[in-house]
């Protein structure tokens, strides 16, 4: 079966048996038809995303980017905003401004 062939409950089935240590790596593989390389990748990403979830880390690679691209967004929000004051202020003739240019 394809790499792409294989649902995350297979996945995690096989590799739970690897970290288990059930039975010798090659004959799961060669049991299941997929390569060691296929299953150590899936038992690295398993691990890293153990690891994520206990660190506090705040979840997949897609979640932090939404996050940071809400931020960003934000961001641009309050640039345009001072930006438009800013044209606004330009175009206003001394002393329009509210502000007293007496002396």
């Amino acid at each position: 079966m394809g790499q792409s062939g294989w649902s995350a409950e297979q996945k995690l089935e096989i590799v739970l048996a690897v970290l288990r240590g059930q039975e010798p790596m090659t004959q799961l593989c060669r049991r299941h038809g997929v390569s060691e390389t296929a299953v150590y990748r899936w038992r690295d990403q398993f691990v890293e995303a153990g690891r994520a979830g206990l660190s506090g880390g705040s979840g997949t690679e897609a979640e932090q980017l939404r996050a940071g691209n809400e931020e960003l967004k934000a961001a641009i929000r309050e640039l345009a905003v001072a930006n438009r004051v800013l044209r606004e202020a330009q175009r206003l003739p001394p002393g329009r401004d509210g502000w007293s240019r007496r002396a």
